[in-house]
């Protein structure tokens, strides 16, 4: 796990997203071909939280409200080829989607991986704020375009949750509260080392997210040296 994380850090940091520029025009067709109605949008985003086991100290910062438990959470994205880039984290279970974002730095990120005249974006839930590179769902009083165009888009961004759910099917003890020990061991580092598995086994053998798009993954090599991708 440590000669993992240490001689392939470029797959869990910024590099990991921005290798993948030159393919974004080709994730953005992919999605408008399915029938996605964000014509620039090349992925999804979203906060997943990991339930861990109650820790004895700072009990009240990896408490997350929201689900009722002890965690750390971690940023994930995918792709429509169906890699899950750069897992920012971890973070506070305590924390909001919004404050990963800002942490990262992942719209200066995007923002640079656009080309001139082009803006890409990402696509979150509510919790996001709304700007040129991230559309979120619209949330309040909704007209009935906006309540259609919700619906529309919770079919696709479903594809982030498939991401999380192929790294627990993958690697059930990451899942398991109880062994996550947070003062004891490095789960961040399990964490991000899970989604380098993840990701070498859908070069391998491809996921549901990549069907779904119609987008075959990179070769397993090209994805283990970062690039480039034709």
């Amino acid at each position: 796990m440590d000669h993992i994380h240490t001689a392939f850090s470029h797959l869990v940091d910024s590099r990991s997203f921005s290798s993948f520029a030159p393919l974004f025009p080709r994730f953005a067709a992919a999605f408008v071909a399915e029938g996605v109605p964000v014509p620039n949008l090349v992925g999804f985003v979203d906060g997943k939280l990991w339930e861990t086991a109650r820790p004895v100290r700072g009990q009240q910062m990896y408490y997350s409200g929201h689900k009722r438990c002890h965690g750390v959470k971690i940023q994930g994205l995918v792709f429509p080829n169906g890699i899950q880039p750069w897992p920012f984290g971890p973070v506070h279970g305590s924390r909001h989607d919004s404050f990963m974002l800002r942490q990262s730095g992942l719209m200066h990120i995007l923002r640079l991986c656009c080309g001139v005249g082009q803006t890409y974006c990402l696509f979150g839930d509510s919790a996001y704020p709304q700007s040129a590179y991230l559309y979120r769902i619209y949330r309040g009083v909704l007209a009935p375009w906006q309540t259609a165009f919700n619906q529309s888009m919770s079919r696709y961004r479903v594809s982030v949750e498939w991401g999380f759910g192929k790294i627990s099917k993958l690697w059930p003890w990451l899942d398991v509260a109880k062994s996550q020990l947070l003062l004891r061991r490095d789960y961040g580092k399990y964490l991000q080392v899970g989604n380098i598995l993840t990701n070498m086994h859908t070069c391998l053998y491809g996921s549901i997210v990549n069907s779904k798009f119609g987008l075959s993954p990179p070769a397993l090599h090209v994805y283990m040296a970062g690039g480039p991708y034709p």
